[in-house]
């Protein structure tokens, strides 16, 4: 279990000179939290009157959670979708009714990714308490103060609230999909490019960078990688250090007040396939899935950039014609992440100068076949095509994908330089 008192003892007086915080009060990842979820809410001084968010598969997993909050004498309201794949908008709205339907005054989301997002959300806007019982390891986001939710096919980031407590009971972890697991591993992994990502931007702008709680974050994804490389992925403890991994990527979020320690051009990877499925009107693919995918594809560009002695830079107007073209009707929104552009941070010779130090980052990265043997070790797609991916969305995501946030990352300081993609 995480101890969060131990924690924050450890990054009292941070060396990166801001103080560190979270709002997480409880974590509890350990066997029988299913049954004991009602006591944990009630020490936890939640309100009586509480809705219950799920889907039927992760109502299913959690058999005797309502009959646990029953028997704490709450007051039970459900909001239960067929299957959750997609934090939209509408299903947000749909939580917002039935909060208010049910006279609730907390909300309890059963499930991971999608039902949480729709939650913290609906959780900020009331102004209520906010507890998650995860039913998988599946991504990072469990203690995320932020909620991605799809706005007419675009994936907007809206200010929410992290949970007041996070529980998962190892037993239902370990049942849950190997697909599901994997993911959560994949998301996991795309740590490392986010890393690199994180380290560079620092260097070359001056932009905030927390070496304490990126060594956390790094710490926790080892530690899981670690167990995934012996392969006993049925076992409880690889299902508990997955979890705690991820509720650990997602604190970090939260102490840096940013999500620099957990996405990088891998995220933005995944975030463009999003787009163009939604675009394309194609079914969705779990994050992590994508994630992991994507922390491939990158980590072979960066490794393949580590062996350049050294580069020379050639800046370029962003190319609106042709990106107009990519994003389609959700142009205007990703164009407004690029105004102004991000690079114009970057003083002008900053990478020729800093080109030592950039390959030493790039160089540390584990190679994407690492990446895809972890993967497939773990069950899950490995590559982009193993995802299910068009080819064409893969070519494409290597070159635009880049543009879907305002952030520098190694990925997109190759728009500034003179290399041979970028000729002709």
């Amino acid at each position: 279990m995480i101890g969060l008192e131990k924690l924050a003892a450890s990054l009292e007086n941070c060396r990166c000179g801001r103080k560190h915080w979270f709002t997480v009060k409880r974590i509890e990842i350990s066997e029988g939290v299913t049954r004991r979820m009602g006591k944990i809410l009630s020490e936890c001084g939640f309100p009586k009157k509480i809705l219950l968010v799920c889907d039927r598969n992760t109502l299913g997993a959690s058999e005797g959670v309502v009959e646990s909050l029953a028997g704490e004498n709450f007051d039970v309201g459900m909001t239960v979708f067929e299957d959750l794949k997609l934090s939209d908008m509408a299903s947000a709205e749909a939580v917002g009714r039935d909060v208010e339907r049910t006279e609730s005054r907390a909300i309890l989301s059963v499930g991971t990714g999608s039902l949480n997002d729709i939650c913290r959300w609906n959780a900020a806007k009331l102004r209520i308490p906010f507890a998650i019982l995860a039913t998988a390891p599946s991504m990072d986001g469990f203690a995320s103060g932020v909620a991605p939710i799809t706005v007419n096919g675009f994936k907007r980031t809206f200010p929410a609230v992290p949970p007041d407590v996070i529980a998962a009971d190892t037993e239902v972890l370990r049942k849950s999909p190997a697909e599901l697991k994997a993911a959560g591993l994949g998301d996991l992994l795309g740590k490392y490019t986010a890393y690199a990502d994180w380290v560079v931007a620092s260097a070359l702008t001056g932009e905030y960078f927390c070496e304490n709680v990126a060594a956390l974050t790094l710490g926790a994804v080892e530690r899981a990688a670690e167990l995934a490389r012996a392969g006993d992925f049925d076992s409880k403890e690889y299902a508990a250090a997955l979890m705690e991994a991820l509720v650990i990527s997602g604190l970090a979020m939260q102490l840096c007040g940013c999500s620099r320690p957990a996405s990088g051009a891998e995220h933005h990877l995944a975030h463009f396939w999003e787009m163009q499925y939604e675009l394309r009107n194609l079914p969705g693919i779990y994050h992590g899935k994508k994630v992991g995918a994507a922390a491939g594809i990158v980590a072979d560009m960066y490794r393949g950039l580590s062996r350049l002695k050294s580069v020379k830079e050639k800046r370029r107007a962003l190319d609106t014609e042709t990106l107009s073209g990519v994003y389609g009707r959700l142009w205007p929104e990703v164009l407004r992440e690029n105004e102004p552009d991000p690079l114009d941070a970057v003083p002008g010779g900053a990478v020729e100068k800093n080109w030592g130090m950039i390959r030493k980052v790039l160089g540390a990265v584990p190679s994407g076949e690492e990446i895809r043997a972890l993967l497939r070790r773990a069950g899950g797609a490995a590559t982009a095509e193993e995802c299910g991916i068009p080819e064409e969305l893969v070519t494409q995501a290597k070159k635009y994908a880049r543009y879907v946030r305002r952030r520098i990352t190694v990925m997109r300081l190759t728009d500034m330089l003179d290399t041979e993609d970028n000729r002709g």
